[in-house]
């Protein structure tokens, strides 16, 4: 693996043998805990997670340059695809300037083409020659691990210590407020939705290693650690009350349990699908009245957007947005609205008759690359999502994990613009592309016959 990064003279092999296996191991460590800081700092302090993940890439890059050369070069289509995205911009604001605008650009989409599109499948490329199903299991558990550490903190900013003096209360209010809502924590503003969508992602993850136990080869703690994590998982996310997020689990928990099912004896299926039907009884029966409440709401909202009145603060501005959007098509609905897109939909919103409540972005994220790079930008985003799934009939190696961690991200893409949210670009950018990069170690986690 590292036979390229440095000469061993034969007198020394054992030696340079043991150093390799020492390199490799540190490099196991930094992978798993940068995966760790990616569920829990990164949310916080995104500063703090690109200097570490930088110094784990230019250590990466340093034990095996070649084989990093090599990976690069294997996947430079994917790799330079975001870099033909800026360039699309540029060309796309000089064609511009004949049209004398009124308005003032922004270039901030070209950070995220290139710090996350860009910078995040290249340092996962830096470790592609390492990668082990082993190291990819502990590494997902890690993610996990990360995102419950980043809600235990927030659930203690929320409430304090009336968890264990007043329980009914503490509880009362974490539905009533929605996890606390968009809130600053320890000093940086945390946006609810990608919070929801990093837990829904790991209550999937844990979902599938605890029906695939049998088959990863691990240890009981194995098991054990992801009961937790998917338990702990469903208490948080029930308390963000988020339908894009929750919509999003349930598919990819309704995928895991079909395949589950069709893989295994008429027997073992009945008692699985005994346990699910308690399982929904027992959820419908502990539901708080948070949730009737937005029921209610959702329910208001449809029958008033029938009638053409869109005042609510779920569905009905969604579809205000949207019918505001498609009023101006002419003007981005082929190329784009380039680095104005900011500029011009900021003043279509805040003169729309059909939105009620200010917003600053279209609340989709396929829509929001949509307006800014047109039909390439919808077509750009919708690639990532398919690639992971033409890599794996490519190869021939199915992964249910892959299908069912994808359509979750994917339902929370069209609810929130979690693709383009600090908190959430850099988590969702590593999710689909470890799916595409690693696709042959992702198959072999199961087995690709029955998958």
């Amino acid at each position: 693996m590292l036979e390229n990064s440095y000469f061993c003279a034969d007198n020394n092999k054992k030696v340079c043998n043991m150093d390799r296996v020492v390199l490799v191991r540190w490099r196991e460590y930094l992978f798993v805990s940068v995966a760790f800081l990616l569920g829990s700092v990164n949310i916080l302090y995104s500063g703090v997670f690109y200097a570490v993940m930088t110094v784990a890439f230019l250590v990466n890059v340093g034990a095996d340059y070649r084989g990093f050369w090599k990976s690069v070069w294997q996947e430079r289509k994917y790799v330079l695809l975001p870099v033909i995205g800026v360039i699309y911009l540029i060309v796309h604001y000089l064609c511009s300037l004949f049209l004398a605008i009124p308005y003032r650009p922004s270039w901030s989409f070209m950070e995220l083409l290139l710090m996350f599109f860009l910078l995040v499948p290249l340092y996962l490329l830096s470790a592609r020659n390492m990668m082990t199903p082993l190291l990819l299991r502990r590494t997902l558990l890690a993610l996990c691990a990360g995102i419950l550490l980043f809600n235990f903190v927030k659930l203690f900013c929320v409430i304090g210590l009336s968890l264990f003096t007043n329980p009914v209360e503490a509880l009362s209010l974490l539905y009533s407020s929605r996890f606390g809502g968009n809130m600053d924590l320890l000093g940086k503003l945390v946006i609810l939705e990608p919070q929801a969508l990093y837990i829904a992602v790991a209550a999937v993850i844990a979902y599938y290693f605890i029906l695939a136990y049998h088959e990863v080869n691990e240890s009981k703690r194995f098991l054990y650690a992801n009961i937790l994590v998917f338990v702990l998982s469903l208490i948080f996310l029930s308390f963000t009350v988020t339908k894009g997020a929750i919509l999003g689990f349930g598919a990819g928990f309704l995928v895991l349990s079909i395949w589950y099912v069709r893989r295994h004896s008429s027997r073992e299926r009945w008692r699985f699908i005994g346990g699910l039907v308690v399982l929904v009884l027992l959820v419908g029966w502990l539901m708080p009245q948070a949730y009737f409440i937005r029921l209610e709401q959702t329910k208001r909202e449809i029958t008033g957007v029938l009638e053409d009145n869109y005042a609510g603060g779920s569905i009905a501005p969604r579809w205000g947005l949207m019918k505001e959007n498609f009023r101006h098509f002419d003007e981005w609905g082929i190329v784009g609205l380039g680095v104005y897109q900011k500029k011009m939909t900021k003043e279509w919103y805040s003169n729309s008759p059909y939105i009620q409540v200010p917003v600053n972005n279209s609340h989709n994220s396929f829509m929001e690359f949509w307006l800014t790079e047109g039909i390439f930008g919808l077509l750009f985003l919708l690639y990532y999502f398919v690639a992971p799934f033409l890599r794996m009939r490519r190869n021939r190696l199915y992964s249910v994990l892959c299908l069912a961690t994808v359509l979750t991200i994917f339902v929370a893409a069209n609810t929130c613009v979690v693709v383009t949210e600090s908190d959430s670009r850099p988590f969702v950018v590593f999710m689909l592309s470890i799916f595409f990069l690693y696709a042959p170690c992702i198959g072999q986690l199961e087995d690709s016959r029955t998958a």
